[in-house]
């Protein structure tokens, strides 16, 4: 019994002894020094901030009874933000091929076409939120296209805003050329609507030139300069008007119009003059200006229509229902 008691108390000292040292070593420790780990936080990239492509100027003149291709097909391919056929309206007979989600900008092409029930109708298009524009008359110092002085345009345009509804903005006739001498068309005009404090909310010119940015984009700011108003530039394209009526002449090639497309289009979406713009889509029978269509005779975009597809594109337009 004693030797029991006393290996007992040898076992119970040591237990003792051992339990001691390890809470001394324990609070002897620097708690500073006890380092605890580090989470690591996986590294990460900003997200992707998508970019918006605001741009609306780009559109299609495309009439309902082209022979190059079907005009709602072409429109589709060439994906403007609007488009004008030179018509006031849309035939009954093509009304349910208009692609959705694209604008349709209707155009008195010459006096003939101002009539109060035409503008009774556009009346009610716009109160339908269908229409925002109307495009004045085509060229009307041209003998060959709407052929109308001055005069004749004036009292043409006081019936139009006397009788449209103020809320659809009105855009000036078209001349052939922006040419600002005093005693120009389009000068005249002008004069004309300050004088009878008549309404023009754009101004709409024509530009058919040599391949040089500068004779397109000067006469843009000239324009602007005059009157202080937005430029609609419904037709404009690279001419060559010596070919005679023969295509073969032409000194222009496609790849040459494209070249040239691909520099001044980013320049005309930049100036802050521009409001909207069309590339005129030329006919294998304009010999001066075929280099440059946006279709091809098979209906097709050609390498210029490609591009201008591309360029700043409405990829919400779908086929009509």
């Amino acid at each position: 019994m004693k030797k029991f008691q006393k290996n007992s108390l040898i076992h119970y000292i040591g237990f003792f002894l051992l339990m001691f040292g390890i809470m001394t070593l324990v609070i002897s420790c620097d708690s500073s020094e006890i380092i605890p780990p580090v989470k690591q936080i996986p590294e990460t990239e900003d997200p992707e901030i998508p970019i918006v492509d605001n741009s609306v100027k780009k559109g299609v003149g495309m009439s309902t009874t082209t022979t190059v291709g079907v005009w709602w097909k072409n429109i589709i391919n060439l994906k403007p933000h609007w488009f004008y056929t030179w018509g006031t309206f849309i035939p009954d007979s093509q009304s349910n091929y208009i692609p959705d989600n694209v604008e349709f900008v209707p155009m008195f092409w010459n006096g003939a076409a101002v009539t109060k029930d035409n503008i009774d109708k556009l009346n009610t298009l716009y109160e339908e939120g269908k229409i925002n524009y109307v495009l004045g008359f085509n060229e009307p110092d041209l003998t060959n296209e709407a052929n109308m002085s001055v005069t004749d345009a004036l009292t043409k345009w006081k019936f139009i805003c006397d009788n449209i509804n103020p809320g659809i903005k009105l855009i000036s006739p078209a001349t052939s050329y922006p040419s600002l001498t005093e005693t120009s068309w389009m000068v005249q005009f002008m004069n004309g609507v300050a004088e009878q404090n008549l309404r023009v909310d754009y101004i709409a010119i024509h530009i058919y030139q040599p391949n040089t940015t500068t004779l397109f984009t000067d006469p843009v700011k000239a324009v602007y300069d005059r009157w202080g108003k937005k430029i609609w530039i419904t037709e404009f394209g690279v001419r060559d008007d010596n070919t005679g009526g023969d295509v073969s002449k032409n000194r222009y090639t496609p790849a040459q119009m494209l070249s040239f497309a691909q520099t001044l289009l980013p320049q005309l979406e930049n100036m802050e003059a521009v409001d909207r713009y069309v590339w005129f889509n030329a006919s294998p029978t304009m010999s001066g200006l075929w280099p440059c269509a946006l279709i091809d005779a098979n209906g097709l975009p050609t390498i210029v229509g490609d591009y201008y597809s591309s360029l700043h594109p409405n990829n919400q337009m779908t086929a009509g229902k």
